[in-house]
């Protein structure tokens, strides 16, 4: 079946693409709720009082499962819960979750990097990324290594300010494999899963689109 091929390709490879995943009435759903409540995002949040406030400035809007329920039937699309079943077994944990963009007035350029890398005492962990725009080299498209996962935990810097904090040190970009390096290109309702640890990027902004995504990690 369709949940035990994506699932050795996400063991193999360290991800695997969901194609039309999402349906048309639930991204415009989302859609909808986004364009009217953007202004209301920036320092006006009540939940803010007892998590993380939304980083507008870097285009981060933190847990929108808990404050938001639009989005939680996202989470909880069955093929993702088929696939990592029977990577992981049937207790999930929702461990993180979070709406990404690209403000219009902010440059967007995220290093190589492997995500939680200064976790490495945690279980592994497994993100969901569904886009909610098109997303194009220059507009979003995430850059992935594949089988990268392979190496485990390799070695991280990081930087005080907002927004993406550890990366890859670009010292050490000559041992990435890149000729493994692809660009997956998604349309809305797309969703790639993978391996916290296979080595991503995404390229600098280039184009007016927000590049909107929504990140869901399972453990």
């Amino acid at each position: 079946c369709i949940a035990s091929l994506k699932s050795q390709e996400l063991v193999r490879d360290g991800f695997t693409i969901l194609r039309k995943a999402v349906d048309e009435s639930r991204l415009k759903e989302i859609n909808n709720f986004f364009s009217s409540n953007l202004s209301y995002f920036s320092g006006n949040d009540p939940f803010d009082e007892f998590g993380l406030s939304h980083d507008v400035q870097n285009g981060i809007l933190f847990d929108v499962y808990q404050r938001y329920p639009v989005f939680r039937p996202l989470a909880e699309t069955p093929i993702i819960g088929e696939i990592l079943s029977n990577v992981i077994g049937k207790h999930i944990f929702l461990y993180e979750n979070s709406l990404v963009y690209a403000p219009k007035y902010h440059s967007t350029d995220v290093p190589w990097h492997q995500d939680f890398q200064n976790r490495p005492e945690e279980p592994i962990k497994y993100i969901a990324f569904i886009a909610l725009d098109s997303l194009e080299e220059g507009s979003g498209a995430l850059k992935i290594i594949k089988k990268s996962h392979e190496k485990g935990f390799v070695p991280y810097r990081t930087k005080g300010d907002k927004g993406h904090h550890t990366g890859i040190p670009e010292e050490n970009y000559g041992e990435l494999d890149l000729a493994l390096m692809q660009t997956i290109n998604q349309a809305p309702g797309d969703i790639i899963l993978f391996n916290q640890l296979v080595v991503h990027s995404i390229s600098p902004w280039s184009s007016d689109s927000l590049g909107r995504g929504v990140r869901f990690s399972y453990q």
